[in-house]
């Protein structure tokens, strides 16, 4: 369960959920929690063993004092939240807990997007060798520019546009982008990545897709073709579950004589039931006393 990092030990759990603990030493007289990380990798013995200074704790007060809820937001994400999901309970350990999960409703849209970024980062990654641009680099920038849209999907374009720009400008005066802890200086976030301006160039290319790819969401596509960039950005299982609920909630909307979503040719959009399954071209019909944009047997 436990695995031993370079800096952290990772404690795995049964449900895909992982914790990473850090020792550190305490530096006296500095602004709380900074302190000395411990850097050694033992199938490295080139590489020397160093203690770098870092403030975790001071960069979560500051990245949350960024990224405040937006309560306009927040209900109209909580409400979507109410229509599917169910919290499990899970039997505590004897330990002292972590922090606990805030709900998704009562996060800004910058947090959202920020999680998004990391899954879609995480979808482009994982087949390549080497480095992943760190989690926290990206929540750095995220912070910068948080919440200055009005919608989800616009916040997603922004965020990426941001990053794109931070990353041209590093790029175009021909180093690696350098992004610090900006409550303590010493706390260099991009110290291991990028380690070449290769490296730097294939992210790059990453956020040109992503940000072309956001400009067709915000845009207000069709469910067909946002089912599509969905999945190439976010994953087959997180597109397919959030095409299912939209359908699902406009669904019950038509059945009940409250609203309506037309695609091109009129009705729901049904997802492909399979991974890998093609996108249809064209949406079907949905009669009117269809709850969930499927026929009933018979029909």
């Amino acid at each position: 369960m436990a695995k031993r990092r370079t800096r952290c030990v990772t404690v795995d759990y049964g449900d895909d959920m992982h914790l990473d603990v850090t020792p550190v030493l305490r530096m006296w007289g500095t602004p709380e929690r900074q302190s000395r990380i411990f850097h050694h990798r033992p199938e490295a013995p080139k590489e020397l063993a160093r203690r770098l200074v870092a403030n975790p704790h001071g960069f979560a007060d500051w990245f949350k004092d960024n990224t405040p809820p937006d309560d306009a937001f927040a209900e109209i994400f909580e409400e979507r939240a109410r229509e599917y999901e169910n919290f499990l309970a899970v039997a505590k350990a004897d330990s002292n807990p972590v922090p606990p999960q805030e709900p998704p409703f009562r996060k800004s849209k910058a947090v959202i997007v920020l999680q998004l970024l990391k899954r879609w980062r995480n979808v482009r990654y994982d087949p390549r060798q080497g480095r992943r641009p760190p989690s926290i680099m990206i929540a750095k920038l995220v912070a910068d520019a948080a919440n200055n849209t009005g919608s989800l999907s616009e916040e997603l374009l922004f965020q990426a546009r941001h990053i794109l720009s931070v990353f041209r400008q590093a790029h175009g005066r021909g180093f690696p982008v350098h992004i610090v802890n900006p409550v303590c200086e010493q706390d260099v976030l991009t110290d291991r990545w990028p380690e070449s301006l290769q490296v730097q160039a294939l992210f790059i290319r990453d956020l040109e897709d992503l940000a072309h790819k956001a400009e067709r969401l915000a845009a207000g596509c069709d469910l067909a073709e946002m089912q599509e960039i969905m999945v190439s950005l976010f994953g087959e299982t997180p597109a397919r579950d959030a095409i299912r609920a939209f359908n699902e909630r406009n669904g019950n909307g038509i059945g009940c004589g409250r609203s309506r979503y037309d695609t091109q040719k009129g009705g729901l959009f049904i997802p492909a039931a399979a991974a890998g399954t093609p996108v249809p071209a064209v949406a079907r019909s949905t009669p009117r006393h269809t709850f969930y944009g499927t026929e009933r047997r018979g029909q």
